[in-house]
């Protein structure tokens, strides 16, 4: 219980550091209909985790909410 808090704890950090150090990448992906034809484009996050190598967004996303407000501030 005790590492899952710490772990929880250390990554929720670790996410606070990431935008300033550029860790997360961003990555277009575009959207098309059954005619081949572009109709949007999806954003994908990555964190490039500098130990962990690349999280892909369903992995921290859990961690990041709980950093909202840090972000928005």
């Amino acid at each position: 219980m005790q590492e899952s808090v710490s772990q929880r704890i250390k990554i929720e950090e670790e996410i606070r550091v990431a935008p300033i150090t550029n860790q997360f990448q961003i990555y277009y992906q575009p959207q098309v209909n059954a005619r081949g034809e572009l109709i949007g484009v999806e954003a994908l996050i990555r964190w490039n985790h500098l130990e962990m190598r690349s999280f892909i967004a369903s992995r921290f996303y859990p961690y990041s909410r709980a950093c909202w407000a840090y972000f928005r501030d």
